[in-house]
């Protein structure tokens, strides 16, 4: 280990430090103070020229779980030591960088990293996401890029809203606006680290990929280039009804509902940081919703298929060219905690469901997917094999239809210069746990960062250094495999090994069938285009049951 002082020329001085080889840190660094815990993130453009900048430790996150970083690497189902870390309300917007140590000539691209967890947890500083070591691999295959790992608010900081809240002057979607004064940020500011402001890939895993599909909502140019991780913009964004009905239930825990708005709003800011994180955490729904600005109406799979749509919604189409976009074969067990506590026959529900959502449509429909998916409208209980058969319609809805429709979409040819690349994760998960044996939700973010190489079979780690090198060269601007191109070209890269094998079996797949992708296709061949979003529709429904 050792220590780095760079000259930064907008900056100063900064200090960093190595733990890899070849790669210098930059920890917990500050591109944004705030006022509260619900005000607007107000950019930091300048820093103190009189002392030298420490950016050796990892900075205060926001607020969120205490346990946040052992419950994700619970979903992983294998731990990395969780370091401590404090929790601010203010001073929590941090970056924290991994760069060459040497840069020979030119600019680097950049790859922004932002993680997932539902928008009420995780940290880009949990160790799961720490990016030396996938710089490091991007020095060793000789496509440098420089990564940097972002913390936004999250919970109730960071998407509570509700009119009490807005006649107050406070604004709906703070973490949303946190990651683009975070872009803003670094496209000011990482020349002096040897990045190229105009070679940005935003990275999102999870709500950080769902994320990176509402910044394409901006006209303005926030990012070159988007991977898009088991998780995309197709997972609706709230309405403003519902954090209205969230705020009145926060102020009920609180005791607060008999006081007048601006009172509530007032006891909120003053509320100790704990108190919110013990009496509210997970429990309550909070997210991004739907403003008419950040994110100015819900993406539905009917948007994706009208091109004119697309490019109505989504203007950021004409500055992000490149897309890649995918999926694991079980991201939906991720859902299946929501669904423990919960004394409905879970298949019954969806099917009423199904058949609520196509009624007036086609009721057919909903008798067909029914049988495609093995719900027993005569179950009695809720067995293993029924809760399987809920999630897999879950998954095939809200993610592998979803990363397919977003691939066709920026792949048609009425967009032109644009590239979508589509992968499918299928590697299973080798570690001792109820998933063991699933490619399981974040398991190929994990992969991809490579921080848990030295945990896998030799196969694996092999198949996680080839998924490094894939995103490193897509970030170089490179094809990393053949594009996906609607009707003509399609196919997608499949990522596997078995979890004794030795060897990495990833192959590129021509055409999106079951047995090269794994992938179940049902919902493709009963379901009519112009019917999907009521696929989405009977989904929430079951959910909110």
């Amino acid at each position: 280990m050792s220590y780095h002082l760079k000259e930064h020329p907008t900056i100063g001085p900064i200090k960093g430090i190595s733990k890899v080889p070849g790669v210098i840190q930059f920890f917990g660094v500050q591109y944004a103070t705030l006022k509260d815990r619900f005000s607007r993130g107000v950019p930091l453009d300048s820093y103190p020229s009189d002392r030298v900048l420490d950016a050796t430790k990892l900075g205060p996150i926001p607020l969120s779980p205490e346990n946040g970083c052992e419950w994700e690497q619970a979903l992983l189902q294998h731990s990395l030591p969780c370091p401590e870390l404090s929790q601010s309300d203010t001073e929590c917007l941090t970056l924290n960088f991994a760069v060459p140590e040497v840069i020979h000539a030119g600019s680097l691209p950049v790859l922004l990293m932002v993680h997932g967890g539902a928008f009420v947890t995780g940290s880009s500083s949990y160790p799961q996401y720490d990016l030396a070591r996938i710089t490091k691999l991007s020095i060793e295959v000789g496509n440098p890029i420089i990564a940097i790992g972002v913390n936004y608010r999250l919970g109730v900081p960071g998407f509570l809203y509700s009119s009490a809240m807005g006649a107050a002057g406070y604004k709906p979607n703070n973490g949303v606006d946190d990651q683009r004064l975070a872009m803003r940020w670094v496209k000011r500011h990482i020349a002096g680290f040897g990045g190229d402001p105009d070679r940005i890939t935003f990275m999102g895993e999870s709500a950080g990929g769902a994320s990176g599909c509402f910044h394409l909502h901006s006209a303005k140019p926030l990012f070159q280039q988007l991977i898009s991780m088991s998780g995309t913009s197709l997972l609706p964004a709230r309405s403003p009804e519902l954090l209205e009905k969230s705020f009145d239930r926060i102020t009920q825990i609180f005791g607060m509902q008999d006081l007048p708005p601006t009172e509530q709003v007032k006891r909120l800011l003053a509320m100790p940081m704990h108190d919110l994180r013990s009496k509210v955490g997970r429990q309550i729904p909070v997210g991004p919703m739907v403003d008419g600005d950040l994110i100015p109406g819900i993406t539905k799979f009917s948007t994706l298929a009208n091109d004119a749509e697309v490019k109505m919604l989504f203007p950021g189409i004409e500055h992000c060219k490149r897309i890649l976009v995918g999926d694991c074969a079980m991201d939906s067990m991720a859902l299946a905690p929501r669904l423990a506590a919960r004394r409905d026959i879970l298949a019954q529900t969806l099917i009423d469901r199904l058949a609520i959502a196509f009624a007036d449509a086609d009721p057919t429909v909903a008798v067909a997917l029914a049988a495609a998916y093995e719900l027993d409208p005569a179950i009695t209980s809720n067995t293993p094999k029924s809760k399987q058969s809920v999630l897999n319609f879950g998954n095939d809805v809200c993610f592998a239809a979803a990363a397919q429709l977003f691939a066709r979409a920026w792949g048609a040819p009425t967009n032109p210069g644009t590239e979508a690349f589509l992968y499918r994760f299928n590697c299973p998960n080798p570690w001792e746990g109820p998933w063991k044996g699933h490619a399981t939700h974040i398991l190929d973010i994990a992969f991809a960062l490579l921080n848990y190489t030295e945990y896998l079979p030799d196969g694996q780690r092999f198949c996680s250094e080839r998924l490094a090198k894939d995103i490193i060269l897509f970030a170089n601007g490179a094809k990393p495999w053949a594009e996906y191109a609607p009707g003509t070209a399609e196919g997608s890269m499949v990522y596997d090994s078995t979890m004794d094998g030795t060897q990495d079996v990833s192959n590129f797949v021509k055409g999106e069938v079951a047995e090269g992708t794994e992938r179940r296709y049902f919902l493709q061949k009963i379901v009519k285009p112009e019917h999907f979003d009521r696929l989405m529709q009977s989904w929430q429904l079951f959910m909110a049951a």
